[in-house]
């Protein structure tokens, strides 16, 4: 069974707090760093009530000061939720109905809509606490951690949660789709549970993300591959590996069209069904250049 995440990050603090968490338009973000901000936007949390069974609302876009929110909302024992920014306002409005959070963190607080009845906060004003926090928060395993909702395509947004239990049980059960010190190329916005459901995957496998450029282009994304010596490549439907990078070549079942030498799984709609814990989820969409025949 993988072990609770503080116990993860203390042996990994403890032995390669070195080594790359988030990679970022040419910036690296060690696991070491990403802990030690997350300890100053917890205190600043902290301070404004966010606790225990709390919910605390992201709505920022994916990079270090997400993770590091996202991060510092579970070792206070809240709960995690998260808008992508590019939502519109009837369905970020109907999301923050629902989670009715105690905090909301943003970038930008004016695309916080009127409606919202508690404190907003930024990332930069959250790091302006007195002293960092140390440790975690008391959690059981079976609780809610985090809270991941569809886009709204067909109706408004719905939320499934997920509990410790769960994502520890995902990263157990990753196969060759993670690997230890894999390099992963993520290309989708952090709000989606690609992300919100993978910390104790990253944490396990001390694995990097490497952030894809806001502008795509295949020539871009090529650079990136081989620049950062991307080991995973990952979209919303489907991830592959490049060959003899960790992990052996998957069969493509679902796939219309795949470059020659990469392996590459369909991960397909998903639901949380037979995981403990998990609601049932959508999967929109799928990656640049690799076409899903039943869409």
């Amino acid at each position: 069974m993988t072990p609770a995440l503080p116990g993860l990050f203390d042996d990994l603090l403890a032995t390669e707090p070195g080594l790359p968490a988030l990679v970022q338009d040419g910036h690296t973000t060690t696991f070491g760093g990403w802990w030690a901000d997350s300890s100053l936007i917890a205190s600043g949390l902290a301070e404004l009530g966010a606790g225990y069974r709390d919910m605390v609302v992201l709505i920022l876009p994916s990079g270090q000061d997400f993770a590091s929110c996202y991060l510092a909302a579970l070792r206070l024992g809240a709960i995690v939720s998260a808008i992508n920014p590019r939502l519109g306002v009837t369905e970020t409005e109907h999301i923050i109905a629902q989670c009715e959070p105690a905090v909301i963190v943003t970038d930008a607080p004016d695309r916080v809509p009127e409606m919202a009845r508690c404190p907003v906060l930024t990332p930069a004003a959250a790091r302006g606490a007195v002293a960092p926090l140390t440790g975690w928060a008391a959690t059981s395993a079976s609780e809610a951690a985090v809270v991941v909702w569809t886009t709204g395509s067909t109706g408004m947004p719905k939320g499934a949660w997920f509990d410790h239990e769960t994502m520890a049980f995902i990263a157990a059960n990753m196969g060759p789709l993670s690997v230890p010190y894999d390099r992963k190329l993520m290309p989708v916005p952090f709000a989606h549970t690609a992300y919100m459901t993978r910390i104790y995957d990253q944490v396990v496998h001390r694995a990097a993300l490497i952030l894809t450029p806001p502008a795509w282009t295949a020539e871009g994304m090529l650079d990136v591959l081989a620049a950062e010596k991307v080991t995973l490549g990952q979209g919303k439907a489907h991830r592959a590996r490049p060959a003899g990078r960790g992990g052996p070549v998957l069969p493509a079942p679902g796939l219309h069209r795949c470059e020659p030498g990469a392996g590459a799984a369909g991960q397909g709609p998903a639901r949380a069904a037979g995981l403990p814990g998990g609601g049932p989820l959508r999967q929109h969409g799928g990656a640049a250049g690799v076409r899903d025949r039943d869409r």
